[in-house]
C-alpha cells in the first residue's frame, strides 16, 4: 500500500497545509457560513477601492484570448516595471502573487542546513519556504514591534545564507529607516542574501524610508520582492516580482516554471502600474482612515503600534481569540494575533470609511469602552 507520509519529502512532513478560517475565507463563503448579510472583510489587508478601472478595462480587453498561454516571461510588464525602476529587464522576474516569488527564492538559493534569519513577528511563509528546503529557520527578536538590526547581526553565523526581512514589517506595521537599512547592509557579510519584501512599501509616507531597490547597484546580494495585490488591489489576480542584480534574477528563473503568470494578471498589472492618479487617491484614502482610527483608539485609551502600511496593530487588552470570535458574530473580519504569540492584539485592515465606522462603533461595545 502506498503511504504518502512516508514517501513525502522529510521536509515537508512538518508542514500544514493552509487551511483556510473564517476570516481567511472568500467573501461569498464568510456570508454562506455565517448567514450574515453585511461582511466587514478586515482581516487580508485588502485595498477597500477594488482595481484600477484602467485594470479592469485591460483584463476586459484581454479576456477573448484566453485560449492562448501568455507571455511566458512577462515581457511588456517587464517592461514598464524596468522604466518606473530605471533599470533594464534582466534586473526583474515575475511571480504567481508575492507568496510563489518568496517560494522561488528559496528553491533558487537554500539548501539542506543553510541557516536563514527571520525578524519575527512576520509572515509566515518566509518559515515554510525555508524549512521546505531542508534549510533551518532562526526567528530573530524584534525590539518594541521593530525590526533590530544588532539583534541580527549577532544571529549571524558561518552557516546564514539568507535573511528574509520585511519592510515595513506584517503585522507590526513597523519599518527599518534609510540610515538603519544602510547600517544593516554595511555590516552584512557579502554571501548573505538580504531578501526586503516590500508589499506595503507604496502606503510608506515616513520621509526617511527608502526601498531597497535604491542599493542594487552599490550591493549585489540584495533582492526586493513586491507585489499587486495590495494598494494595486490586484489580490485575486496574483502578481508579484522581484527586483534585483541580473545574476541573481537568472538564478530565480532557473527554477521559475514557465506561464507562472497568467495573461489577465500581466494586462491588469500594467495598466494597475501605469494608473498614478488611482495610487495617489489610494495612497490618500489609507493615510486619512488611518488618523481616523488612531484618533479613536487614543480617545477611548486603546494602544497601538503605529503604522506605514494599510493595517494597525491594536491592543485590546484582552483574549484576542474570544474578541475575533465575538467580533465575527457582527460580521467584522480582522486577524488575530495570537498566531504570531500577541494574546491581546488584533490587526486591523484599514477599510472603507464606512466599514471603519462599523468596526470601531462594535469594537466599542464589545470591549465596554
Amino acid at each position: 500500500m502506498f503511504n504518502s507520509f512516508t514517501r513525502m519529502r522529510k521536509e515537508a512532513r512538518g508542514l500544514q497545509p493552509f487551511i483556510p478560517e473564517l476570516p481567511d475565507m472568500a467573501l461569498e463563503q464568510i456570508k454562506a457560513l455565517t448567514g450574515l448579510e453585511k461582511i466587514v472583510k478586515l482581516s487580508f489587508n485588502e485595498n477597500p477601492f477594488g482595481p484600477s478601472p484602467k485594470a479592469v478595462e485591460a483584463i476586459r480587453e484581454a479576456a477573448s484570448q484566453l485560449n492562448l498561454y501568455p507571455d511566458a516571461v512577462a515581457n511588456g510588464l517587464r517592461d514598464v516595471l524596468a522604466q518606473g525602476y530605471g533599470l533594464t529587464k534582466d534586473h526583474i522576474v515575475l511571480s504567481n502573487g508575492a507568496d510563489e516569488m518568496i517560494v522561488l527564492t528559496a528553491q533558487a538559493f537554500l539548501e539542506e542546513g543553510d541557516h536563514v534569519l527571520i525578524p519575527f513577528p512576520t509572515f509566515g511563509q518566509y518559515f515554510a519556504s525555508t524549512i521546505l528546503m531542508g534549510a533551518v529557520p532562526e526567528k530573530v527578536a524584534l525590539n518594541n514591534f521593530k525590526v533590530d538590526i544588532g539583534n541580527i547581526l549577532s544571529s549571524l553565523t558561518p552557516r546564514s545564507k539568507l535573511i528574509f526581512l520585511c519592510n515595513p514589517n506584517n503585522p507590526t506595521g513597523t519599518y527599518l529607516s534609510k540610515d538603519e537599512l544602510i547600517n544593516l547592509l554595511e555590516n552584512l557579510p557579502p554571501e548573505v542574501l538580504l531578501v526586503l519584501d516590500e508589499a506595503y512599501g507604496e502606503y510608506v509616507e515616513a520621509p526617511d524610508y527608502i526601498s531597497g531597490v535604491s542599493f542594487l547597484s552599490a550591493y549585489p546580494n540584495v533582492l526586493v520582492i513586491r507585489t499587486f495585490s495590495k494598494i494595486y488591489a490586484l489580490a485575486g489576480a496574483r502578481v508579484g516580482y522581484a527586483l534585483a542584480n541580473p545574476a541573481i534574477i537568472q538564478a530565480i528563473n532557473k527554477v521559475r516554471p514557465p506561464f507562472n503568470l497568467n495573461a489577465l494578471g500581466q494586462v491588469a498589472a500594467l495598466a494597475s502600474f501605469c494608473d498614478r492618479e488611482y495610487i495617489l487617491t489610494a495612497k490618500a484614502h489609507n493615510a486619512r482612515v488611518k488618523k481616523e482610527l488612531y484618533d479613536f483608539l487614543q480617545g477611548h485609551g486603546l494602544s497601538f503600534v503605529p503604522s506605514e502600511t494599510n493595517f494597525v496593530l491594536i491592543d485590546v487588552g484582552q483574549d484576542a481569540i474570544k474578541l475575533c470570535s465575538r467580533l465575527a458574530e457582527k460580521g467584522i473580519m480582522v486577524r488575530c494575533g495570537s498566531a504570531w504569540g500577541l494574546d491581546s492584539y488584533i490587526r486591523v485592515s484599514l477599510g472603507s470609511v464606512e466599514d471603519m465606522a462599523y468596526f470601531q462603533d462594535q469594537l466599542k461595545k464589545l470591549i465596554n469602552i
